[in-house]
């Protein structure tokens, strides 16, 4: 049951369509088309709150049923996300909430389609056992793609798609590949936060299935790690300092006076003088005395 903001039980109406209300085909042999909307003349006071919404969809003879939804955003059909086959009643049952695709608030004249796989097919449609799930989000950016396998399948052909808006989802393809088991590893990282639209079909000897779509969004780039710690400082070491060794003794050795000169004594002197004063006048007397005998 889902209730209003004001605590008031909305009822959940639906109807059929005579013919597909989309613009898409959905993959297999169709048994209904459905319309699931809030039922009342008055629209609910949002927000819608509830616990689960349970839808059981009718007239199916094969266990490999599938209740897709026509995604307008995507404008494609897309696998409810919780669902069960009930054979003995004939029903597929289709649990939602508030988490699941599709979620509550996409609960507005919503389409469904209950399909079979057609038996002139390869095979069952591979979008059974899709993963990562329709819608999945926070999805590894090295992601493994897995589907079910389909009898008779010699391979299967895989496609992937960035999605940037285009209207047809894979107009612009990031890479094709082909596979012989029901699963595939990206062969290039994805980018963080991203949309990507992803499709696989089987190929056999009686030709290839339908294309079996996909979407999903990758996570967020982690936060880069913390820096690391700076390196602590090393230990400081006081080493003694040893003392400095004594300056070296300095021993002058004064040399000897020498021997006092000895002093003429002054008589002496004043006779050496005398002695010459009187030699000179001898000379002088002997040098007038020839000049005159001659």
């Amino acid at each position: 049951m889902i209730w209003d903001s004001n605590g008031a039980a909305v009822a959940i109406g639906s109807g059929t369509y005579d013919n597909n209300p989309a613009s898409v085909a959905p993959p297999g042999i169709v048994t209904q088309y459905f319309d699931v909307y809030v039922n009342g003349a008055a629209a609910p006071v949002a927000p819608l709150t509830t616990e689960q919404v349970v839808i059981n969809f009718f007239g199916i003879q094969s266990a490999d049923a599938l209740v897709l939804a026509w995604s307008a955003v995507q404008a494609r059909w897309v696998e409810a996300s919780d669902q069960m086959v009930d054979l003995f009643n004939g029903s597929v049952q289709v649990t939602v909430t508030p988490t699941t695709v599709p979620t509550v608030a996409n609960l507005e004249a919503l389409e469904f389609a209950l399909v079979e796989p057609d038996p002139t097919d390869t095979g069952k449609p591979a979008q059974a056992g899709l993963g990562p799930a329709i819608g999945s989000v926070n999805v590894d950016t090295l992601p493994t793609f897995t589907w079910s396998q389909v009898a008779d399948a010699t391979g299967y052909e895989f496609v992937l798609a960035e999605e940037i808006g285009q209207t047809n989802s894979f107009a612009i393809i990031n890479y094709a590949a082909g596979t012989t088991t029901n699963g595939h590893v990206a062969r290039e990282t994805l980018k963080y936060l991203t949309t990507y639209n992803w499709r696989v079909r089987a190929v056999g000897p009686n030709g290839n299935g339908a294309w079996q779509t996909s979407f999903f969004t990758t996570m967020d780039e982690p936060a880069p790690p913390p820096p690391p710690p700076p390196d602590p400082l090393p230990p400081v070491v006081i080493t003694p300092t040893q003392p400095a060794p004594p300056a070296p003794e300095i021993i002058l050795e004064v040399p000897a006076s020498p021997a006092p000169v000895q002093v003429i004594p002054e008589s002496v002197l004043w006779v050496v003088v005398g002695v010459g004063a009187i030699l000179v006048i001898a000379v002088i007397v002997l040098i007038v005395r020839t000049r005159r005998v001659a």
